[in-house]
């Protein structure tokens, strides 16, 4: 009896659901080659002397759909960090283009990274290490 109930109950929904009123949703789907990235290099500023501006550069390259679009997001605290002290640090900025791109007709696209430091006059002496992390996705 109880199952009676439960099959006289799923075919009233069905009948409701195929009321007079209905409405279709298509779905549509797109397989794009997958997404990579890759440092071009890292970025060397090389000895550097108190009071002194330098910049230094390298790149990221893209690849992936031909003629995709995507988005680029950098991660980093523009700060670099002396190696055996991470109390010490020194400010960098850095330059980038713009973080939608297209992708060219062999799926590829370059995304420059530029480095301006400025020394200060009291500037610890030592190594200093920072990273900068590119993540993409299609846009």
């Amino acid at each position: 009896m109880k199952k009676i109930a439960l099959i006289l109950g799923i075919l009233s929904s069905v009948a409701v659901l195929a009321g007079d009123h209905s409405a279709t949703m298509k779905i549509n789907a797109e397989i794009v080659r997958p997404l990579n990235i890759k440092s071009n290099g890292d970025i060397e500023l090389g000895a550097l002397t108190r009071n002194e501006y330098k910049t230094a550069e390298s790149s990221f390259e893209i690849e992936g759909e031909s003629g995709a679009w995507v988005l680029v997001a950098i991660q980093r605290n523009n700060v670099l960090t002396h190696k055996n002290d991470n109390s010490i640090t020194i400010d960098y900025s850095l330059e980038y283009g713009d973080l939608s791109r297209r992708l060219d007709s062999n799926g590829l696209n370059t995304l420059p990274m530029k480095v301006h430091i400025t020394v200060p006059s009291n500037q610890a002496a030592g190594v200093y290490e920072g990273e900068i992390v590119a993540a993409i996705r299609y846009n």
